[in-house]
């Protein structure tokens, strides 16, 4: 049986009102994998309701349940970040990591800061830093302000984590790495203790750093430790260095002043002077 074009749209319509008011109401009642199951069943079966000619107003078995009584099966589409106003902030950073959004990574990043979310800490020296070049410093100073908090072992692995990434950083001519180089010096000030320490010391003497995050490694050192006999030695050493080097013109003169003074400043702190 063929009906007219125009019953054939009213059907139609009327399948497609029925599936959203039966969705609304299954939504209201708190079931909401129930209302899409509903609302698709619904909407595909509408063809061959016109086709047949046979009403497509769904019968009392077809609500929020299948014919054979099972339940239906929830959709596997995961959820959108921030799809969950209370969501665990943990799973959703690991969530936005996920997405291209970096102002969801970032500001995923600093909920765990804000709600000193230290179980987060593997999470985030999971992350490969050259992948997120965005998110990268806000992830860097989480990990030295979370660890600061954390237990002796996961401290400890935040500092080697820090040292390992300013090594692999310090070897990349990248933007984003000549970036994370200082921030990741600042990251073991603000985790502090003597893994961080010798996380910097071995930064120090590795050479490969700029004459001006040499400087920033010496002061935070100067900072953060007290009568370290391997802090001390380094920053002698750096003294040494620097005290030789010729005089230049313009900023590279300015960074050689400031470099001889803040290291003769580090090796009085040190001293206990």
């Amino acid at each position: 049986m063929h009906l007219p074009l125009r019953n054939r749209a009213s059907l139609a319509i009327g399948a497609l009102l029925a599936a959203s008011a039966v969705a609304g109401i299954v939504h209201l009642s708190g079931d909401r994998t129930d209302a899409n199951h509903t609302a698709t069943n619904l909407a595909t079966s509408a063809p061959a309701s016109l086709e047949t000619g046979k009403s497509s107003e769904p019968g009392p078995s077809s609500i929020g349940a299948r014919q054979d009584g099972a339940r239906p099966v929830a959709s596997s589409t995961p959820l959108p970040v921030g799809a969950l106003a209370d969501d665990e902030p943990t799973a959703h950073f690991k969530r936005a990591l996920q997405g291209n959004d970096d102002g969801a990574k970032i500001d995923a990043v600093d909920a765990l800061v804000t709600g000193r979310k230290v179980e987060a800490l593997p999470a985030l020296l999971a992350v490969d830093l050259v992948r997120e070049p965005e998110a990268a410093p806000t992830i860097i100073h989480a990990v030295g302000k979370l660890g600061r908090s954390a237990t002796s072992a996961d401290k400890t692995r935040s500092a080697k984590t820090l040292g390992i990434w300013l090594d692999e950083e310090s070897r990349r001519h990248e933007a984003d790495a000549v970036g994370n180089v200082p921030n990741l010096v600042e990251a073991l000030g603000e985790l502090g203790g003597p893994e961080a320490i010798d996380a910097m010391v071995t930064a120090l003497d590795g050479g490969r750093l700029e004459l001006s995050t040499q400087t920033l490694v010496v002061q935070t050192i100067a900072a953060e430790s007290r009568g370290d006999g391997r802090a001390l030695a380094s920053v002698q050493r750096f003294l040494e260095r620097v005290s030789r080097m010729p005089q230049a013109e313009g900023i590279e003169e300015e960074l050689r002043v400031e470099a001889v003074s803040a290291a003769k400043s580090a090796v009085t702190s040190l001293q206990g002077g």
